[in-house]
């Protein structure tokens, strides 16, 4: 990378840049920018809240009431400190020879202006008297306070403006100094634009080295980060291969597990083997809820992600084969103002995954069917999983609540093992444990294995559900499970989110 930067022609530029451009006046223009529009969003603020117009409130920037206080916390305009000797010059003085010799010129137009000032104290018996330009005057002499009342008088041809303590007067000598020093700094900011001009020229005529560079700057930049990723994450350079499989030992979510770290809390890692041989190219995950399903989904995803942009990725090994797509569909959401409610937006994307993904792709289904009954939802989610497994061929983990589908699996010989079978589908789950005090513990670590029992009454107790509400529950659910005899119970638990922890 480094001998791929050109930095001949880019490094004297730079250079040239940096000795031509005042970047304390680029800030002061800015500052005069910001107050002139502050200003400008005070006035309109004022105006709308006097003729109380809600609809123009709403209309007015966000920003409008925040860079309004800010004018109104001036004590003077911005503009009118910087107006004469205070000028924002962006360039430097020695930014070019006639430069130079401008900003000479305007020095010496200054000292005159020192001089004529103090002139006029003198002659006038004024100490206040100072040399003043403003929008609507022009260039006149100003005087407040006890001078006010004892030349009023003498300047009573020439006053402008007047108040009880300040007053404005015309003096000629000051007038044809005025106009002079407002030639100079029109003369001044010609050549700086000249100046700029020139500057932008050179910039344009190295664009392609400066573009060279740039790529390569990005590349350094993005690989450092990397870099410093992986050495305060412990992660690990993975293996990007043309094969249809992911090994992963110890995997973790990238931003679980950093939240867990913050909270003092351990993540639990687990490993992805879909597709690796001796593997089903698509799991099934069953498991309680808040026991890290989704986690899991979510994390090789990610993983597969990371691998593929050249990261290194959160795992103790990790071999993943190059994947065309990652297809995803997890969460709930609707659509109402287009007639889609939750289970159809849910359909329209699960038909786009079943349609488009190839063996090359990678695919995680977070409880398909929730949204609709039971049987329904059941029959639904079997006829995705058997698609991806039969059809797309493609590596698949799929969680699910509806245990009846490992069955269907089962007896349609889809599973790892089964005799004759086409071994597509293997079946790993989440567990709970159970203390002999009535506590429980969720174990994150999956397993080979249907778990048949999705434990929602224990999250709704830890939601706070009334005690009396879960007595309930308990009753329905000894009765439908006596009811179906050996069959197991399909119950709809509404799914994961996205937040289990490890």
């Amino acid at each position: 990378m480094a001998a791929r930067i050109n930095l001949d022609g880019p490094l004297a530029l730079a250079r040239r840049i940096q000795d031509s451009v005042d970047e304390e006046g680029l800030v002061r223009q800015h500052r005069l920018d910001d107050s002139e529009a502050g200003e400008l969003m005070a006035l309109a603020a004022s105006v709308v809240s006097a003729e109380g117009a809600e609809d123009a409130a709403a209309a007015l920037p966000k920003k409008a009431a925040a860079a309004a206080a800010a004018a109104k916390k001036r004590p003077t305009s911005l503009r009118e400190h910087y107006a004469e000797d205070g000028e924002a010059w962006t360039m430097r003085p020695g930014a070019s020879p006639n430069l130079t010799r401008l900003h000479a010129d305007l020095a010496a137009l200054g000292d005159e202006k020192t001089a004529l000032a103090e002139t006029l104290r003198r002659r006038l018996g004024a100490a206040s008297l100072t040399l003043r330009w403003t929008p609507g005057l022009g260039h006149v002499c100003h005087i407040k306070g006890k001078d006010t009342q004892r030349l009023a008088a003498a300047a009573a041809g020439r006053t402008l403006s007047a108040r009880r303590t300040t007053r404005s007067f015309h003096d000629a000598a000051w007038a044809a100094l005025g106009a002079r020093l407002d030639t100079a700094r029109l003369h001044v900011r010609a050549e700086e634009a000249r100046v700029f001009a020139a500057l932008r020229a050179a910039v344009v005529g190295a664009l392609v080295r400066l573009r060279r560079n740039a790529a390569v700057l990005d590349e350094l930049d993005v690989a450092g980060a990397f870099a410093r990723l992986a050495a305060e994450r412990r992660l690990v350079r993975p293996l990007v291969t043309r094969g249809a499989a992911h090994h992963i030992v110890g995997g973790r979510h990238p931003t679980v597990e950093g939240g867990l770290t913050e909270a003092g809390r351990s993540f639990t890692a687990n490993d992805c083997r879909v597709g690796c041989a001796g593997q089903g190219r698509a799991w099934l995950v069953t498991g309680p809820n808040m026991a890290g399903k989704s986690t899991f989904l979510r994390q090789n995803a990610l993983i597969t992600v990371l691998a593929q942009v050249g990261a290194y990725v959160p795992a103790d090994y990790a071999e993943v084969g190059i994947v065309d797509a990652i297809y995803s569909r997890v969460g709930s959401a609707d659509n109402l103002y287009r007639d889609q409610s939750t289970f159809m937006v849910e359909m329209l994307e699960t038909a786009a995954i079943l349609r488009h993904a190839t063996p090359r792709s990678f695919v995680i289904m977070d409880e398909i069917g929730r949204g609709t009954t039971p049987e329904d939802g059941a029959a639904v989610a079997y006829a995705a999983l058997h698609h991806l497994a039969t059809v797309n061929r493609c590596r698949t983990l799929f969680a699910t609540h509806f245990h009846s589908l490992a069955d269907m699996a089962a007896a349609e010989c889809l599973t790892v093992g089964s005799a004759g079978g086409q071994g597509a589908i293997e079946m790993y789950c989440t567990d709970v444990k159970e203390n002999r005090d009535g506590s429980f513990s969720y174990v994150h670590k999956l397993r080979k294995g249907i778990n048949r029992q999705s434990h929602a009454l224990k999250v709704a107790r830890l939601a706070g559900l009334p005690e009396r509400a879960i007595d309930v529950a308990k009753r329905v659910l000894d009765a439908s499970s006596h009811d179906a005899a050996t069959e197991p119970i399909n119950i709809q638990s509404g799914g994961e989110t996205g937040g289990a922890v490890g």
